[in-house]
């Protein structure tokens, strides 16, 4: 394929070498060729290309070209079992070392200069996580529902319970949520919670770390019937009408649209009814709904809204502010009831604001034209990894504030 131009490849502008192109190809499953330009035509930026083989390729001096046969993605596991020793309830892990989650197992590599620059010259790798918990026995009297939230595993992660194939997932930068069969479940004794992490196919150009690097929750739901979905609250706000300023502050009329998923574990049908109470940051109501409705039985799911928005005159608006001053913020509790007994409830935080767009004077933000001025940040911080404690990242929002950044590309 040399001195040969394949049309139809993905550019790959951070290869800043035919090594590291073919680094970019060999880290994607689906990639058969790669391509390198070292005519002076190319510009540095444009050098390297990926992709497909079944491609139509013209005479060009100057490109160099490798290929392969791109290896076919390995099957998951059978649903029910795990063979390896590493997921069986029954292997000795007495000996293995102890770690706290979040943890990075590449951060904790040698340098070397034969490992890839642009993830730090540290060796990709992958580990085994194992945790043996108690779920009580009562939890097997009730309709029990358990899932698990991986919040971040890089690169690629599989999860199985006591032997049994939980679920995978293919990406180290979205949540995981793992439903847990109640067969799978040794209800008042132990049970091995085993997590398998491939840190050897990095997302990205970037260090990304390996491991469970963000937090893993465990979740039980043991009320029968209605109980309100993970995540399942949503608070969308805007402004309406004119805005005022008062001490340096903006003030406007917030409108509060929010709607609730209610999700039921019972085989039966369950009514249930919602109160929703918008308090300030000083913790006073300052606005409510409530209402009612059903959900159907055998993990029915059902969105629910309040029959108008929910109006907030006068409402501090989120604006930029420099410390010690803290953006003004409220919080939507909703307190979810069945049979007139409160059952589940949740809280979320949330700002109003009013935002806009110029092609000729570019962001606004309550009406003041604002400029954004931003860094380009990748999660990971020096000496320390991908895993590190929550303090650091306020450590890192309030830095860049003392250096004037009031935007954050991630």
């Amino acid at each position: 394929m040399s001195d040969k131009q394949c049309l139809g490849l993905t550019q790959i502008p951070y290869a800043g070498d035919a090594n590291a192109c073919q680094d970019a190809c060999c880290a994607d499953d689906t990639c058969a060729v790669w391509q390198w330009c070292t005519n002076s035509s190319c510009s540095p930026t444009s050098s390297c290309w990926i992709g497909p083989s079944d491609l139509s390729c013209q005479s060009a001096p100057g490109w160099q070209s490798r290929g392969r046969t791109p290896p076919k993605p390995p099957a998951p596991p059978a649903p029910g079992g795990c063979s390896d020793p590493h997921c069986q309830p029954g292997t000795d892990d007495t000996t293995w070392r102890v770690v706290d989650v979040p943890h990075d197992f590449v951060v904790e590599g040698n340098f070397t200069p034969s490992a890839i620059m642009s993830h730090g010259y540290l060796p990709l790798g992958s580990g085994w996580y194992r945790k043996h918990l108690t779920v009580p026995a009562a939890y097997k009297a009730t309709p029990t529902v358990m899932y698990l939230d991986v919040d971040g595993a890089q690169s690629s992660s599989t999860v199985y319970l006591n032997g049994f194939y939980v679920g995978a997932h293919g990406s180290g930068y979205t949540a995981a949520r793992y439903f847990l069969n109640s067969s799978w479940i040794n209800f008042g004794g132990d049970n091995l919670l085993a997590v398998y992490v491939d840190g050897t196919k990095p997302d990205g150009w970037w260090y990304d770390g390996g491991g469970l690097y963000r937090h893993v929750w465990l979740t039980a739901v043991t009320t029968p019937g209605a109980y309100l979905a993970p995540w399942g609250v949503y608070a969308p706000s805007s402004v309406d009408g004119a805005i005022t300023w008062a001490g340096g502050a903006p003030f406007g009329d917030g409108v509060l649209s929010p709607s609730v998923d209610v999700w039921n574990n019972a085989t039966a049908a369950s009514s249930f009814s919602l109160t929703l109470t918008v308090y300030d940051a000083s913790g006073a109501a300052v606005g409510s709904a409530s209402g009612s409705g059903s959900v159907a039985g055998g993990g029915g799911v059902t969105t629910w809204s309040p029959s108008s928005p929910i109006a907030l005159p006068g409402a501090a608006l989120w604006h930029l502010v420099d410390a010690p001053l803290k953006p003004a913020l409220y919080t939507l509790a909703v307190a979810l009831s069945v049979g007139g007994a409160p059952v589940d409830a949740q809280n979320v935080t949330f700002g109003i604001r009013r935002t806009r767009w110029s092609n000729a004077t570019g962001f606004w933000l309550n009406d003041v034209n604002t400029k954004i001025l931003g860094t380009a940040n990748h999660q990971d911080f020096a000496g320390m990894g991908v895993a590190f404690p929550d303090a650091l990242q306020r450590h890192r929002v309030a830095k860049l504030k003392q250096m004037g950044v009031n935007g954050w590309r991630t």
